[in-house]
């Protein structure tokens, strides 16, 4: 009886948690902005150039796609010599992975104030994440075939699970130094 009293109260405390955590993601929640905040938008978009949007727009997506080409460009030996001979598709979609998780990260971060992180804490996380993806994938090539057949759906599950896992302990270190 009284087990089913406390898994009751875990229940509720987990969805309390769920439901302001999801509150917390919604941007009609988060309140209203300030009017000196405005002013400060309009200024900003007033003096925005055209040139600077546009460069903008251009220049953010050139790391990626400057990753996607180095691919291209490097010579690779024959697809027969194996996962091990290949070393540089891995490197390659090691730094893709990492690039696509910070920029997860840094979203997350704006979208849930309370998960800010540091540049440091970013790049160690995502770095971390896209190495055990890739990790993994290499394993699995090796194991199996090369390459590996949708190599990036076997890739996202471990990445996926270090960030939600470091994002968790992250979480968990904010709620114990705000009740301390």
């Amino acid at each position: 009886m009284a087990s089913s009293s406390v898994r009751a109260q875990r229940v509720s405390n987990v969805s309390q948690r769920f439901l302001e955590t999801w509150a917390s993601l919604q941007v009609e929640f988060q309140g209203c902005y300030s009017p000196q905040r405005l002013l400060q938008l309009q200024s900003y978009s007033a003096g925005l150039g055209s040139l600077r949007l546009v460069m903008l727009c251009v220049l953010t997506p050139l790391s990626f796609l400057f990753l996607s080409l180095l691919g291209d460009v490097v010579s690779l030996p024959p697809l027969e010599a194996g996962a091990s001979r290949n070393w540089f598709v891995f490197a390659r979609g090691w730094a893709l992975t990492g690039f696509i998780g910070a920029s997860v990260l840094v979203q997350i971060g704006q979208g849930v104030s309370q998960l800010r992180m540091t540049a440091r804490q970013v790049i160690s996380i995502s770095f971390l994440a896209a190495t055990v993806a890739i990790a993994s994938v290499a394993l699995a090539s090796s194991l199996t075939v090369f390459p590996l057949p949708f190599g990036a759906l076997f890739a996202g599950p471990p990445c996926v699970i270090v960030i939600g896992t470091n994002l968790g302990i992250d979480w968990k270190l904010i709620q114990h130094c705000e009740l301390n």
